[in-house]
């Protein structure tokens, strides 16, 4: 899947004196909405105002070690992720994935900084816009600085959504291999020399900017989205950060665009949320995990169950290994996926001539009335060196801050099902799925501890 939606731009003028303001029209290819944003043809000659509660900078915390690698990253407490710097984070994370194997983190930190100066002093030169005309800025200086720093990452930087991932919500496919370029997912690829990122990375660029300007930004999620919130007690508004420029919103477009959210999705899935420290970090190990996933899952493809090799329904000798099955193939039905019941993950047949299937969960029923058990209970023990999906299970089994009760039931339902000898892949999604039901998933939690237990 594609994992985020973005937006189609069509540019309409309108001039000023001096300078043409451009008000940009958004079609939704999926709703046909219309929206605005703005952007600007500069004027160098024009009167600069200098907004005095600025710094050109990020302001440093004199007690705060920064982190260095993930690994540090990762060791800090939630407080002292208060303190990290967004793209710092975001950059870390890209550690060892495809597509990030020349990043140096600390150059990047560096072109940013000297990418928020810059902004800095435009939008300090071209604030007479704003008294021209408040209204087109929605009488907000706050949402003029935001605009002006569209421009220039627009104009002066190039900064693009990437087009080989323009399409309409939902048009994703399991196959479209999204995730295989980190690049497309996380800031290294905007700041690099592409220049190119999509709803995962451009929102995170614009407040790690706006952090660095002193601006009060936020990272937000919407189902498949993400987007930037100026969040602050004198003022709120959200803006979609993926087109040309930026656009201002309130929470009632997330609530229909890219998906429709319930208030069951909102209270469950922290959407339209302004996240902490923390919780950025967990969108950031999502992603990572969903970059290292497709490289742990090989030789299956990302589409669930299908082998990359050819199936061998209707090659000589099939007709034998489907009747040793109880299936009959016919000449005119190639391709009825029933080798090893359509499951090679699950089953095997290393002869061609029959399926071994082990247990499913619903086959071990008493393993979902299972004694929750706590991070230190010993039968973490028994995973041993064993991994799933790139983690230690046994790391992962005796993480001490996942010790709430959704994860004390799942570690017993999980212990359970490994013993009746459930394939662990079957049984997490299911011990995953009876426990969503009961308690709310620490997410964020789960993210940390799976980078923490990454083999």
């Amino acid at each position: 899947m594609n994992g985020c939606a973005n937006q189609a731009s069509k540019v309409e003028g309108k001039v000023l004196s001096h300078r043409r303001l451009t008000i940009l029209s958004v079609a939704f290819l999926i709703v046909g909405s219309i929206l605005a944003g703005i952007t600007f043809q500069r004027n160098p000659h024009k009167t600069t105002v200098a907004f005095q509660n600025e710094i050109a900078v990020k302001t440093e915390n004199p007690a705060f070690k920064t982190p260095r690698s993930l690994a540090e990253l990762l060791d800090l407490s939630p407080p002292e992720l208060e303190h990290c710097d967004i793209a710092q984070m975001n950059l870390l994370c890209a550690e060892s994935l495809p597509g990030a194997e020349n990043l140096n983190v600390d150059e990047m930190l560096v072109t940013l900084d000297a990418w928020a100066q810059h902004i800095k002093s435009e939008i300090d030169r071209n604030f007479h816009h704003y008294g021209e005309d408040p209204a087109y800025f929605y009488n907000s200086t706050n949402f003029y600085k935001m605009a002006m720093m569209g421009v220039v990452l627009y104009e002066d930087y190039s900064i693009r959504y990437n087009p080989k991932w323009i399409a309409p919500p939902g048009a994703e496919s399991p196959d479209d291999h999204f995730f295989a370029d980190s690049r497309d997912v996380l800031i290294h690829g905007l700041i690099g020399d592409q220049h190119l990122g999509t709803c995962s990375s451009m929102p995170i660029l614009y407040i790690a900017l706006g952090r660095r300007l002193g601006y009060p930004l936020k990272l937000v999620k919407a189902k498949g989205h993400l987007f930037v919130r100026w969040d602050s007690p004198a003022e709120k508004f959200d803006m979609e950060a993926t087109s040309k420029g930026v656009h201002y919103y309130d929470d009632e477009e997330y609530r229909k665009w890219p998906f429709p959210l319930s208030e069951t999705d909102i209270q469950e899935e922290d959407y339209l949320k302004s996240l902490s420290a923390k919780e950025e970090l967990s969108v950031f190990q999502v992603l990572q995990a969903a970059n290292v996933v497709p490289q742990v899952r090989s030789p299956v493809s990302l589409s669930p169950s299908r082998w990359i090799q050819r199936d061998t329904i209707a090659k000589p000798g099939s007709d034998r290994v489907y009747a040793k099955q109880g299936q009959q193939v016919r000449p005119d039905q190639a391709n009825l996926y029933g080798f090893v019941n359509n499951d090679p993950q699950n089953e095997f047949d290393p002869f061609g001539l029959e399926s071994s299937k082990p247990p499913k969960p619903d086959d071990v029923p008493e393993c979902y009335t299972s004694q929750p058990l706590p991070p230190s209970d010993p039968v973490c023990d028994r995973y041993g060196e064993r991994t799933y999906l790139g983690a230690s299970l046994k790391c992962f089994c005796k993480t001490p801050w996942l010790d709430d009760p959704w994860s004390r039931y799942v570690r017993a339902c999980l212990a359970c099902m490994d013993a009746k000898g459930v394939p662990i892949g079957d049984a997490h999604s299911a011990c995953y799925s009876v426990a969503d039901k009961t308690y709310p998933r620490p997410t964020a939690s789960l993210g940390l501890a799976w980078c923490s237990c990454r083999k």
